[in-house]
Order: structure tokens, then sequence, then C-alpha cells
């Protein structure tokens, strides 16, 4: 009992810390103070818009494979908080992320909610003595809590509109945030998208070498280059490697009684589009209803038009996730959403489409939980 009420009174703790603050002056007082767990590590450092959360995972579970104890760092998380922090497939457990919570608040009380969670993963990574650490940033690229580590390997995938508030109204902005994240002489992987004069001028400024990935039609497909490409530099001597992993609820399908299920985090309209144009290839014939939800702080509008030019019907979310945009203000975008679920479940199945659930990563646990799975869950639920 007293570890589960000493996890929830952390995570309650984090929960009163703003998601961000600007500058790296903070984590890396912080990560001097508990010992420098940043510099134990041989990391991999992954930056992008869409695709981060496929590739290190891919990588990752490369390494894992091969033998390598091998540390995963990601964000945000689909049903616990202790989805972020992996070794080897597993998640931290509630025991050691309060042990380490304890020690990282007592020195940085005036931290962010994520360079808390990022010292606490480094903490944690450093303690287990991991071979590898696949470190995927939370926003951007230069001024990301994650970006006080000196990697390996940089890698930045495919990039587009996101975030404009932070990271800027253009692809240049975007991209010369990004390049923050490239450091002297440390190789960097470029998907397609990524190859921007910002990002070759500060690896230029860098001296560090350019690997870059040649453009694809299939956003799987260039996502598994980007690994393969990873793991090979990483591992020159060994010939092929496993590529086959994937986060949850990335083009995730789950057949039920009856209908189709499939959940997907995308939440940008690059990632919507990407989204359909798989859909339309491995379900030619199949008509979707839509289940969608999307944070307050997006481009709904776009969103919304692209959608409804596709779905044969669509069902608004209604949650209390403090940053998802209600339904109500969601409901302003379409032209004919169905209002009631029941009616729209029974139409969907009545005409055997596939099921939907995408637009953000705030939803997927509530409609995982609805359609019957168990997933792991926290005593407190948490926002960023």
């Amino acid at each position: 009992m007293h570890t589960t009420f000493s996890y929830k009174t952390f995570l309650e703790n984090l929960a009163t810390k703003s998601g961000s603050k600007p500058g790296l002056d903070r984590i890396r007082d912080l990560d001097r103070d508990l010992g420098f767990p940043s510099r134990t590590l041989r990391c991999i450092h992954v930056a992008g818009t869409n695709g981060k959360g496929s590739v290190t995972t891919k990588i990752a579970h490369g390494l894992a494979s091969l033998g390598y104890k091998t540390a995963l760092y990601t964000s945000p998380h689909i049903s616990s908080f202790r989805e972020r922090i992996q070794i080897n497939g597993i998640c931290i457990s509630e025991e050691r992320i309060g042990e380490i919570l304890q020690d990282v608040l007592k020195i940085g009380a005036d931290c962010s909610f994520f360079e808390v969670i990022t010292m606490v993963a480094f903490t944690y990574f450093m303690q287990e003595k991991v071979d590898y650490a696949v470190i995927e940033t939370g926003l951007g690229g230069a001024f990301d809590a994650t970006n006080i580590i000196q990697p390996e390997l940089s890698i930045i995938t495919s990039l587009s509109f996101d975030h404009e508030k932070v990271l800027g109204n253009s692809i240049k902005e975007i991209a010369y945030n990004k390049a923050g994240i490239i450091k002297p002489k440390v190789p960097v992987i470029l998907a397609d998208s990524a190859a921007l004069s910002p990002i070759y001028q500060k690896a230029f400024e860098m001296q560090a070498p350019i690997y870059f990935m040649p453009r694809v039609e299939d956003w799987m497909e260039e996502n598994r280059q980007l690994a393969r490409k990873a793991l090979s530099l990483l591992c020159p001597h060994i010939d092929s490697f496993c590529l086959d992993a994937m986060p949850p609820c990335r083009f995730e399908v789950i057949p039920m009684q009856g209908f189709t299920l499939l959940f997907d985090v995308a939440h940008n309209l690059d990632g919507i589009k990407k989204l359909f144009w798989r859909l339309e290839r491995v379900f030619p014939h199949r008509r979707v209803s839509v289940i969608f939800g999307m944070s307050r702080d997006k481009n709904i509008a776009e969103v919304a038009s692209f959608i409804e030019e596709r779905a044969e019907s669509i069902y608004l979310h209604e949650g209390d996730h403090p940053r998802l945009a209600p339904r109500a203000f969601m409901a302003a975008f379409f032209q004919k959403p169905e209002n009631d679920f029941e009616t729209f479940f029974a139409k969907a199945k009545e005409r055997q489409d596939l099921i939907l659930v995408t637009g953000s990563f705030f939803l997927m646990k509530d409609w995982k939980e609805h359609f019957g799975f168990i997933l792991p869950a926290d005593p407190l639920s948490l926002s960023d």
C-alpha cells in the first residue's frame, strides 16, 4: 500500500508543474547535482514532427534483440506514465520511479514537468548501467530538455507543421529548431522531408556527417529505413536487424467480433494524410467511420475538412483530458458529425466499416477501455 501511495504522491507533485519552460540551464544544473547521469549514457537522439516514437522503438528493439541492454525514453504515454521510461521493453516500476523522483524533486523543485521526467529517466538508465539509451525529444530540439546529452548518433524524422506557437510558423523555422540536436562530429540521419537548408547548415557548422535517406512514399517504410540506417551505423558487423516493433496506437489494427478497429495517434494534418494514404492501400475498398478527438491547440479546421471528405461517418470524442478540445468546440468544424455513439457504432457495423480512432494520444486509452481492453493505469492521470 505504501508504494502505491508514494507513487501517487509523486504524480501529484508532477501535476503541479508546468509542462515545459524555455532554456536548458535548469536541467543542466539538475544533471550536475545528480552526478551527470546524462554523461554516462551512450545515446541515440531522435527529433522530428512525425515518426519519432516509431523510429525510437524500432532502434531500441533492434538493439535489445542483439543482446544490448537498451533503454527507451518517449512521450507522451497512452495509459501509464511509466510507459515513457523502459529498459528492454519493460516499464520502470512504481517503486523505482518513487525512489528516483524523490531525489530529483528535492534538487529540482523549480524544474518543469518534462525536465523532471527526463532526469528521472536518465538517472534510472545510469543506475541500471544500460548499454544504449534511445531518446526521443519532447518538443522541438534545440531547447528540449533531452538536449543535454552527447549522443553517438542523431536522427531527424519527417518534418511538417505542428506546435507552431513554439517552433515557428514556417518549415524553415521548425527545421532550425530540430537541428539543435546536431552535435559536433556526431553523424546525423535525415528523413527526406528533413533535408532542408537550416539542417544542412547546422550539420556543416558542427562538422557532422550526414546520412540522407531517399524519399519513399510509405511512411512506415520511411521509419524502417531510418531505424535500419541507425542500427547499421551502430552495429556495422551485423547484416540484418529486427525492425518489426511498433509502439501502441500506430496503425494498430485489431480485429473484433463483427468489426475491425484501428488506433492511430496521428495528431496533425501531415500525420492524418499519411494515415489515410496507408488506409487506402491496406484497406482499398473499405469504408471508414472515424472516432475523432484533437488537442485544442491544433489546427482542427484543416484536419476536419480532410477527414470529412474521406470518412463515412464521424463521432466526436468527449472526454475529461484537459488538453483535448470539447466536442461542442470541434463540432463547429464538421458538417454532420454523429451525435449518438450507439447509432454511429450500429451503422458502422452494419456497413462493415473500419472503425478508426484517431486525432490525439489523449483519447486512445478511453476508447481502448471502451472496447474492452484492460490497460495499465496510474492512480492519477497526467496531462502532459
